[in-house]
């Protein structure tokens, strides 16, 4: 399994990359241990995390890196859970970790062709709710 570390540039964001099985995974700004692919996996990384026992003694635990298995919703869409309390939709990481973060409500993540699973960066755009909902509407029809 080859892995290559490399720093790519999207914009003015500088992005701490690394491909790996012909696919590009980005490094979250707010969770450090985790790499997004452009194709929606997310992945934790071999960390060492500090803890704190009852009685007060600190102490590191080593994690191996994973697979982060999504969960879909009752409306389709699929979220994962990156450390504790901290749920997210994976597309929302896609587009965050590789064109930037939007504030929500005003900018939502938008799948261009309607299918709530396909997490693909190729795939997501982040458009106002205004725009969301005509496509939505056009895509029924």
């Amino acid at each position: 399994m080859m892995k290559v570390n490399m720093k790519l540039s999207y914009g003015n964001q500088g992005l701490d990359m690394m491909q790996q099985k012909h696919s590009i995974y980005g490094k979250h700004p707010d969770y450090p241990n985790h790499r997004i692919s452009i194709d929606g996996e997310i992945y934790s990384v071999d960390h060492v995390q500090k803890m704190v026992r009852k009685d007060g003694i600190k102490y590191n635990r080593k994690r191996a890196g994973q697979v982060v298995e999504p969960r879909t919703t009752h409306k389709g869409y699929s979220r994962v859970e990156l450390g504790r309390g901290n749920v997210s939709y994976s597309h929302r990481l896609v587009l965050e970790t590789f064109i930037g973060s939007k504030n929500y409500p005003e900018f939502q993540c938008d799948h261009l062709n309607g299918q709530k699973e396909d997490n693909r960066l190729e795939n997501l755009e982040w458009v106002t709710q205004t725009q969301n909902m005509r496509r939505a509407h056009r895509l029924k029809e």
